[in-house]
C-alpha cells in the first residue's frame, strides 16, 4: 500500500545552506503581535443608569450606519458636545479606538480617530491651544474635514508636465 506524503519546504534564518561566496539568507523578524478586532467591554444593561444620553447617541450612530451613502458629499455627523463626562466616557468605550488617526493643522485644527468600526470617525476640532471646541462622530469613508480640505493647495505643488 502506497503512503501519501507531503513536501515540506522550510524557510527562515538558518534553514538554507550558505552560498559558496559566504552569503546567507537574511530575514527580518516577524512582528511579535497582531492587532485584531476585539469588541469593547460594555457594562451590563442594569449598570447603565445615568447613561441615557450615550445610549441615545448610540442609537443615532446606528441610524447613521443604516443610512450611510459613501457617495454623499457630506458624512452624517453626530454632535457629542452636550454629553457630560460619564456619558462621554461610556460613548468612548462604545466606539473604541481603531488604527487610523488623522491630524489636521492649519486653517482648521482637528484630530480624527477611526473607531473600532471601519468608517466611524471621532472628530475633535480644537483651538491652537489644544482645547476642544467641537466633538463629533461621523460615518463615512473619510472624515468631512479630509474630504473637503485635504487637498487644499495641492494643485500649486504639482509640477507641470
Amino acid at each position: 500500500m502506497a503512503q501519501d506524503y507531503i513536501s515540506v519546504k522550510i524557510v527562515g534564518p538558518g534553514s538554507q545552506p550558505e552560498d559558496p561566496d559566504g552569503l546567507a539568507a537574511d530575514f527580518d523578524n516577524m512582528p511579535d503581535e497582531m492587532h485584531t478586532y476585539s469588541a469593547p467591554i460594555l457594562p451590563e444593561p442594569e449598570d447603565t443608569k445615568g447613561l441615557d444620553q450615550a445610549l441615545q447617541h448610540a442609537a443615532l450612530l446606528q441610524q447613521a450606519l443604516d443610512q450611510c451613502d459613501i457617495n454623499s458629499a457630506n458624512n452624517p455627523a453626530i454632535e457629542l458636545d452636550q454629553l457630560d463626562r460619564q456619558n462621554r466616557e461610556f460613548f468612548d468605550q462604545i466606539l473604541g479606538e481603531g488604527e487610523v488617526g488623522i491630524q489636521a493643522n492649519g486653517s482648521v485644527n482637528a484630530h480624527c480617530q477611526e473607531s473600532l468600526l471601519a468608517g466611524v470617525w471621532r472628530v475633535q476640532y480644537h483651538r491652537p491651544d489644544g482645547v476642544v471646541y467641537k466633538d463629533t462622530v461621523e460615518v463615512g469613508a473619510i472624515p468631512n474635514l479630509v474630504k473637503h480640505h485635504g487637498f487644499n493647495g495641492a494643485q500649486a505643488n504639482i509640477a507641470p508636465n
